[in-house]
């Protein structure tokens, strides 16, 4: 089924259904390890994250940040795999963006740095096929946790409360960012509205038409704040392989100028989809 509550369901159904489909969709993905499988696995833990963020008013103390943490935890177990494939696809998208970046002589030779460095740490991951395999063994098994939580008689201003906490605490990440643009702040504005998006697409059916935010401007900030923060990973990258000074200055000031580029278009987009508090939707929630 799609990644949505459906009306026809508990809460308490629908919370147990999505998990359950997205730990299965991370445990098949990750019965052969390759990069794709990988991003598959990390985008379904993120997406049961956003879950358990929703339902936050659940859990006894302690209980929330236990489950929430074991998803991350399992996330970066494979998240060196996931960067280094970021790396190349991020350099060849700013080869393409830049004609004058083909005046470099070392281009093909940092590509082949990186992507040497790929296939070792791909080669790492093989030898750790015993952890993988004991994270599918737990992924496969993660639904009868869920069986244990006090879900049973959860309500639609439950998942209001959670939704609301989710948009005002990307509303206070974005705030942090207009006061002091850091990357570490820009990082962490990322990862609240990626929370955000999922949840809204989880509510799609629950929230009535004026209370829904626009998913194709919501999706374009999360993938404009991904791309800001694969520079980042890039450059922190790419300055050890690159030996040439004024090569690395020119890589550097290339980054840095795409950086800048999406850091305007990030706030202009937060600037639409926080552009007011989610004050009445509890009006505007579907008690159908």
């Amino acid at each position: 089924m799609a990644f949505c509550f459906e009306l026809t369901e508990t809460i308490s159904a629908a919370v147990r259904r999505v998990i359950a489909e997205q730990s299965a969709k991370a445990a098949m993905a990750l019965e052969v390890v390759n990069p794709e499988g990988i991003h598959t696995a990390r985008k379904s833990f993120k997406k049961i994250r956003s879950v358990i963020r929703l339902i936050r008013h659940c859990f006894a103390e302690g209980r929330f940040e236990q489950e929430v943490d074991w998803f991350r935890d399992a996330g970066r177990q494979l998240s060196v795999m996931r960067d280094a494939d970021v790396v190349i696809e991020t350099y060849e998208m700013l080869w393409r963006e830049n004609p004058d970046f083909s005046l470099l002589d070392s281009r093909q030779i940092i590509k082949r740095h990186l992507t040497f460095k790929r296939e070792s740490l791909h080669h790492q991951m093989q030898r750790q096929l015993r952890m993988i395999q004991l994270l599918r063994v737990e992924l496969e098994n993660y639904s009868s946790r869920t069986g244990r939580w006090p879900l049973d008689g959860s309500s639609c201003r439950l998942l209001l409360e959670g939704y609301s906490q989710s948009y005002c605490s990307g509303f206070e990440a974005m705030r942090k960012v207009w006061k002091k643009p850091t990357d570490n702040r820009f990082h962490s504005w990322r990862k609240r509205t990626k929370d955000y998006l999922y949840q809204s697409q989880l509510l799609h059916e629950y929230l009535s038409i004026g209370h829904q935010p626009d998913l194709g401007t919501l999706e374009q900030l999360t993938e404009c704040l991904g791309d800001h923060h694969d520079l980042l990973v890039l450059q922190t990258n790419i300055m050890s392989e690159c030996d040439n000074c004024k090569e690395r200055q020119q890589l550097s000031r290339l980054i840095q100028i795409r950086r800048n580029d999406l850091r305007f278009q990030a706030l202009t987009l937060g600037e639409r989809v926080y552009a007011g508090v989610p004050a009445g939707l509890a009006s505007g929630v579907s008690m159908n």
